[in-house]
């Protein structure tokens, strides 16, 4: 039989949660993954959705194994490969139990069905929220590239008002939950500070202070001075790098609140007001040397 689905999945926008926001985002599920329990007993029974071993003759006991194969699953993985699956908070007893790191939590509900009947369920959703961090001296990725998080929504199912409808709580949910800094996690947002930050300020600063070059620089010959030049920019260029790895380490795309250090919150306070001095100091400049130019 031929089923029309409708299917959405995007990513999740940069959030940071504590332990009560999560709890709350599992008691959304818990009340879609109803609607979806509901909407497939309503479509097993109408003839619109068929499943070998479903009996439309045998209600009662139809019904019966859909509550008991139909199930939400919630899965919780450690940083040391801590790997928890319980169908319900209730089952975790305190914070004890869960991994001393969380890297990531997924919730869905169609792998329970999935395996004891071969095939996805009509109405089915998965919730991934990856709580990994950039690496502070990794110097091989490619800075231009976003952040690489797999923190993603996707639902599915026969009924588009559903689908949509589902997709709007669970939106709503982590739009409330939304940072103001994920777009440090933004693709080519480095080429950007790069290009309109590092490099002006850069120049402007070898133009104003050429005055202030050692004189043994001044005598020496053109090469020495240009190789002198290149040193300066590779290593400040290097340490333009290091700070943008600091900052998407310090404000990671995904949060847990209650993983964060208390270190990292005095380096993310620093880290806030050097870059806002940056870019208030290289506005300044800026100006001062196009002023400059204009009346010279």
């Amino acid at each position: 039989m031929l089923y029309k689905h409708h299917s959405t999945a995007h990513k999740i926008p940069s959030c940071k949660f504590t332990f009560k926001d999560l709890s709350n985002l599992v008691e959304l599920c818990e009340r879609q993954h109803a609607e979806c329990v509901k909407q497939l007993k309503d479509e097993i029974f109408s003839g619109q959705f068929t499943q070998e071993g479903f009996l439309v003759s045998d209600r009662p006991g139809t019904e019966q194994k859909i509550d008991a194969n139909f199930k939400m699953i919630i899965e919780i993985f450690g940083d040391d490969g801590e790997y928890i699956n319980v169908l319900s908070l209730s089952e975790i007893k305190s914070k004890i139990d869960l991994p001393s790191k969380i890297s990531k939590i997924c919730v869905n509900n169609s792998a329970m069905y999935e395996y004891f009947y071969r095939r996805k369920p009509s109405t089915h959703f998965n919730i991934t929220i990856d709580f990994q961090v950039a690496e502070i001296f990794d110097l091989i990725s490619a800075p231009s590239n976003s952040t690489k998080n797999d923190s993603q929504i996707s639902v599915t199912g026969l009924n588009s008002t559903l689908v949509h409808g589902m997709r709007g709580l669970l939106n709503n949910f982590f739009e409330s939950h939304k940072t103001h800094h994920g777009f440090i996690h933004f693709q080519n947002i480095y080429d950007i500070l790069l290009w309109l930050g590092f490099f002006p300020l850069f120049l402007i600063y070898l133009y104003k202070f050429e005055s202030n070059i050692p004189e043994f620089i001044k005598i020496s010959p053109v090469v020495v001075q240009v190789v002198t030049a290149l040193i300066i920019f590779f290593i400040l260029a290097l340490a333009f790098r290091l700070s943008f790895n600091l900052g998407r380490w310090l404000f990671p795309y995904m949060e847990l609140a209650a993983q964060a250090a208390k270190l990292r919150s005095v380096f993310k306070a620093l880290y806030s007001i050097i870059f806002t001095a940056v870019v208030g100091a290289i506005a300044v400049h800026f100006g001062t040397f196009l002023w400059e130019s204009i009346v010279r």
